[in-house]
C-alpha cells in the first residue's frame, strides 16, 4: 500500500474515532465503510470461516463504538482496530472449541467471480498450507501493506520471527503457484 495513502487513511480514521467517541454514529458508518474489508480479511485469516469472520467483524465495530474514547492518538488507528479484531477472534476460538474451517464454497463467496484462478489458488494455499500465524502475517503484508516491525508489534512477536515465518510462507505459496503454472 502506498505510504502516503496509509498516512492519509490513518488521519481520517483518527478523526472518525474522535467523532465516534463523541457518539457520532455517522462516523462509525464511515469508518466501517473505509475499514471493513481489512477487518474482515484479517478476521478470516485467523478464523478461516466466513460466517464467524462476519460475526467478529460486526463485533469489532460494536467495540469501537463502545471504546473509541479509549483510543490513544499516539497509536496507529488501524493497528488498534486490528488488535481489537485479533482479540475478538481469539476470544471466539476459545468460546467455540468446534472451530471449523471454511470449505472451498465459502472461499468462492469471499472471492468475487472476477478474481482470477490464481487469486483463488492463493487463498486456497493460505488455508491449506500455512499455519495460523503465517496466514495473519501474509494478510497483513500482502493485503494491508503493513511493515514487518508493525506486524511484530501487532502480533506480539519478535521481528526476526515475523520475518522468518513470512519468508517460509512465501516460499510455500510460490511453490504452489509454480505447480499451477506447470500444469
Amino acid at each position: 500500500m502506498d505510504n502516503e495513502l496509509r498516512v492519509k487513511d490513518n488521519l481520517v480514521i483518527e478523526i472518525y474515532l474522535e467523532e465516534i467517541a463523541l457518539g457520532n454514529k455517522d462516523s462509525l458508518m464511515k469508518l466501517y465503510n473505509l475499514t471493513r474489508t481489512s477487518v474482515f480479511g484479517f478476521a478470516f485469516s485467523i478464523l478461516q470461516n466466513v460466517s464467524d469472520s462476519e460475526d467478529v467483524t460486526q463485533d469489532v465495530y460494536v467495540n469501537i463504538y463502545k471504546y473509541a474514547s479509549m483510543y490513544n492518538r499516539m497509536n496507529k488507528p488501524m493497528a488498534w482496530i486490528l488488535r481489537i479484531t485479533r482479540n475478538l477472534c481469539l476470544e471466539h476460538i476459545r468460546k467455540d472449541k468446534k472451530h471449523s474451517h471454511s470449505s472451498l464454497e465459502d472461499i468462492d463467496k469471499v472471492i468475487s467471480v472476477n478474481d482470477s484462478h490464481y487469486d483463488k489458488l492463493f487463498v486456497k494455499t493460505m488455508l491449506e498450507e500455512l499455519n495460523d500465524v503465517e496466514k495473519q502475517i501474509i494478510t497483513l503484508v500482502a493485503i494491508e501493506g503493513y511493515k514487518f516491525h508493525e506486524i511484530a508489534s501487532l502480533l506480539d512477536m519478535k521481528l526476526s520471527s515475523v520475518l522468518s515465518k513470512y519468508h517460509r510462507a512465501v516460499k510455500r505459496i510460490r511453490s504452489k503457484y509454480k505447480e499451477a503454472y506447470d500444469e
